[in-house]
């Protein structure tokens, strides 16, 4: 790969902002424990669905960076070296989208004047899949809702990083179905999907409670809720700049969430499926102002 790679390490700034959120959570801080996280986060997520999904590790490379380019995927060096790359950025956007995602659906916004800024905080969202630089901007913006709802903070923080167990699911199941070095098509889509649900179903139900990757079971849901928001990104950037997306690749968002809930609907889990609803009508509300199209 030829992209060029950088880290973001926390500051003195930032790790004082965590300690002030984790106070108001009640939630233990340790400044040591935090800083050495920064730099490997994302493996040990990855080591952890392994070791839940009984995935011998070492068959399989893991690498985690930030190329300002929103993206997780899986490939091959042409010697057998499965390798999976999740870029940094991404549990950025994720973590904006999931805050923003409960706000709406959980709070009750009291005044025009702050729906509208919320709104306005939500479309930047959107343009900083497509420039991730975008994120240092409305970072300022966001910091003083975090602790306005403190709440939906913590929710988002758990919700975001089930969505990113999910998407390294989905990379490690092109890896076992043998996608790597065939022509992408949505057929190999839908099949890692399937197979990720899988996964991500044992990851949830695990027996080892231990780690950073201990979920409620009604979270099973949010598979669902990830390619809703990739189905809105796609709605929104052909509003914005009339991109029309390609289906050569990928399928639409919205058959792919389709499919998930039939396998959603085989667990049947009345809480997931509780909260799914919920979540969806949050996103209604957010959506609705945007005039998005029905379909693209």
């Amino acid at each position: 790969m030829k992209d060029k790679y950088s880290y973001f390490l926390p500051n003195k700034k930032s790790l004082n902002l965590s300690k002030e959120l984790a106070d108001k959570l009640n939630i233990p801080f340790n400044n040591d424990e935090v800083k050495k996280l920064s730099s490997n986060l994302h493996s040990i997520y990855f080591n952890e669905i392994a070791d839940k999904i009984n995935l011998d590790s070492k068959t399989v490379n893991f690498f985690s960076a930030s190329t300002r380019h929103i993206r997780a995927f899986a490939s091959n060096d042409g010697k057998k070296n499965n390798t999976i790359f999740f870029d940094e950025q991404f549990d950025f956007w994720l973590m904006d989208m999931c805050f923003l995602n409960s706000i709406f659906t959980f709070e009750e916004i009291k005044s025009q004047k702050r729906y509208e800024t919320l709104l306005k905080i939500y479309s930047t969202v959107f343009k900083c899949f497509y420039s991730p630089y975008l994120h240092e901007r409305i970072r300022d913006n966001i910091k003083p809702l975090l602790f306005t709802y403190p709440e939906c903070t913590k929710f988002a923080h758990s919700i975001s990083k089930a969505m990113i167990a999910f998407i390294i699911c989905h990379e490690i199941a092109h890896v076992q179905l043998g996608h790597i070095n065939q022509v992408e098509n949505p057929n190999l889509e839908f099949d890692a999907d399937k197979l990720a649900f899988e996964y991500y179903d044992q990851l949830l139900n695990s027996k080892n409670k231990k780690g950073y990757l201990v979920f409620n079971n009604k979270l099973l849901c949010l598979p669902i809720i990830l390619m809703n928001y990739f189905s809105i990104l796609e709605k929104f950037s052909y509003i914005k700049n009339g991109n029309i997306p390609s289906r050569n690749t990928h399928p639409n968002p919205i058959s792919r969430a389709e499919r998930l809930w039939l396998e959603l609907e085989k667990r049947q889990n009345s809480e997931t499926e509780y909260l799914l609803k919920v979540l969806l009508l949050g996103l209604k509300d957010i959506i609705k102002p945007l005039n998005l199209p029905k379909t693209i």
